[in-house]
């Protein structure tokens, strides 16, 4: 019977320690994936769906949106957030009014969203807005937004695109340190490509 008892304590220990051993951080993952997300999974949002990674978890934080219906992600490891929000067309006509200009409640939609980060932002730069490649199957447009929220915060990258599907108007963002960005457009892209109704 003594002699049991070191070998159950040795056959625990290897246990443990295997486990620890086959865990794989979502670094790894992206890496081992040529620096794409894998593992995606069909979500549900207010009408449409699209494909995110299950590297993403759901989170609370909905300190960074600006709708009410909204629907947050974060992969903490790496420090990358991930957010849709919906807005119906009582929504986008209210913003569209807050423009002088005659624009549509898509481009209103779009711009309000860019300025407002723009303006939580200390210093920031934004790309030209473009529309969406014809891969996303929908009417929309997308820009990057660079900047910090404080002066000696690494930059952040605020991909932001937004689309049009029926009457309602959805905008997707991918967040995340800016010099890690890069590697994660075309991602972006995917995700906004795979959004079906």
């Amino acid at each position: 019977m003594k002699s049991i008892i070191p070998l159950l304590g040795i056959l625990i220990i290897l246990v443990g320690c295997k486990q620890r051993s086959s865990y794989v951080s979502p670094q790894e993952e992206l890496e081992n994936n040529n620096m794409d997300f894998p593992n995606l999974d069909r979500q549900y949002f207010n009408g449409i769906s699209y494909l995110l990674s299950d590297l993403f978890e759901f989170d609370y934080d909905d300190d960074y949106v600006v709708s009410s219906e909204n629907n947050t992600y974060v992969i903490y490891d790496i420090d990358v957030n991930f957010s849709v929000e919906s807005f119906d067309e009582y929504d986008a006509e209210l913003i569209q009014y807050s423009f002088e200009d005659d624009i549509s409640m898509l481009d209103a939609v779009h711009d309000n969203y860019i300025i407002k980060r723009e303006e939580s932002l200390l210093e920031s730069t934004i790309s030209i807005k473009k529309v969406l490649p014809e891969s996303v199957g929908f009417e929309g447009y997308m820009q990057v937004v660079n900047g910090n929220t404080y002066s000696y915060d690494p930059n952040t990258a605020y991909f932001t695109a937004t689309i049009k599907v029926d009457d309602m108007f959805y905008v997707f963002q991918l967040i995340g340190k800016q010099d890690n960005m890069g590697y994660l457009y075309d991602d972006f892209i995917d995700l906004l490509s795979s959004i079906e109704k």
